[in-house]
């Protein structure tokens, strides 16, 4: 290296030392290097994951006003293709009429995935079998989702069973795989108040457990008014001491009437799974040719949105 070379770099050198002492003593002083702070090392916290779940239930009474034919089905599907629900819940369905609504929606381009529930024993019941399960009338869910884990059960009195005998009311329950699993069950329960209200405590008091942890959804027709089942079902919230929202509990009467002796039927989710705020529609079931051009039904639609925490 040349002499004026080495002239030339010795005010580098001693700007490097500089630096170098300032940085030791800096060191010194604090401890180490400087660490990255909190904000910068935790990670982004995720929002929950919300999902608003829409739900259609119908009492169609297919066998006792339509002998299991297919008007009231055909009323339904036009009701899925206008509201496009996740969950169709069904009372007083006969299984032909179930596997009719399966090949509709079909038809239709509408992909659901379904489980009947026989309530009805093969003798004297209105459905258009004589034979087998198209004799049979029950309960049966629709949805959009994947399912399993499909139970039926019956009420013997005020007790819940899961053998059949000549129970003639009963529920039945699936998991439908949403964002989260949801355990959904169509329920009928006995025309009479005081036995609809303790068959209602009976479900409520068999899932207690599992409705803590897991989100719930009770679709079906009560058979009887919002009163009767207030303190069994309804959240604190709403003035009682269960464990739902129903999707009308913050409308006038807790809720448009279903029928002509009132709001019979109810969709209910779980308050720990499900947000408070609901929506509620009552919706007409049209006339059927095979009552005769009257009602199809004398239950009106029930449709509610819910949002699924």
């Amino acid at each position: 290296m040349r002499a004026g070379d080495a002239r030339r770099t010795e005010p580098g050198r001693a700007r490097w030392a500089a630096a170098l002492g300032t940085l030791l003593i800096t060191l010194a002083v604090t401890g180490g290097p400087p660490t990255p702070s909190a904000a910068a090392t935790d990670p982004v916290s995720e929002p929950p994951v919300q999902q608003t779940l829409k739900v259609l239930h119908w009492n169609m009474a297919g066998a006792a006003r339509n002998d299991g034919d297919g008007p009231p089905v055909d009323r339904l599907v036009e009701r899925i293709r206008e509201l496009d629900p996740d969950i169709v819940t069904i009372n007083e369905i006969c299984h032909s009429q179930a596997t009719y609504l399966d090949d509709e929606l079909r038809d239709a381009g509408i992909s659901m995935s379904w489980h009947f529930g026989r309530a009805s024993t093969n003798w004297f019941n209105a459905c258009n079998g004589w034979f087998g399960a198209d004799a049979w009338a029950g309960n049966a869910t629709f949805t959009k989702a994947p399912v399993g884990a499909e139970q039926d059960y019956w009420f013997s009195g005020d007790e819940v069973v899961e053998e059949r005998g000549t129970q003639t009311r009963g529920f039945t329950c699936l998991t439908a795989y949403f964002a989260r699993p949801v355990r959904t069950c169509a329920i009928h329960t006995d025309p009479t108040d005081d036995l609809a209200q303790r068959q209602a405590a009976a479900i409520a008091a068999k899932f207690s457990t599992d409705i803590d942890q897991t989100p719930y959804i009770l679709a079906g027709d009560f058979n009887a008014p919002p009163a009767t089942h207030q303190q069994t079902l309804y959240a604190p919230e709403a003035g009682g001491a269960g464990k739902f929202y129903e999707v009308g509990w913050q409308q006038p009467g807790m809720g448009a009437s279903t029928h002509h002796e009132g709001k019979l039927d109810f969709i209910f989710a779980s308050r720990g799974s499900f947000a408070p705020e609901t929506v509620e529609q009552v919706l007409d079931g049209g006339t059927c040719s095979s009552n005769d051009d009257e009602d199809c039904s004398d239950h009106r639609m029930l449709y509610g949105e819910l949002v699924l925490l």
